[in-house]
């Protein structure tokens, strides 16, 4: 099993060069919470994280516009959609 640095630096591979706002500190944080997780876990974990932004688009029914030009799903509660 990799230890903390190794699924640290997994983590960080994996995430590849998808956009995402997480320090140095963030994955070494990740690699440590991770203990008993193999490669492939962690391969999964982020997959899985990087799917979450597309189910929720799928699933939307709002969207607003974000400042980047981009749209984001929303909810009809959410006073700023």
């Amino acid at each position: 099993m990799p230890d903390a640095n190794a699924r640290a630096g997994i983590f960080k591979i994996r995430a590849g060069k998808t956009k995402n706002d997480l320090t140095e500190s963030d994955y070494i944080q990740l690699g440590e919470l991770s203990e008993g997780y193999s490669g492939s876990d962690l391969a999964i974990v982020v997959n899985e994280a990087l799917m979450m932004p597309v189910r929720k688009c799928q699933t939307g029914k709002f969207f607003k516009q974000t400042p980047d030009g981009g749209w984001t799903p929303t909810y009809p509660s959410d006073p700023n959609g």
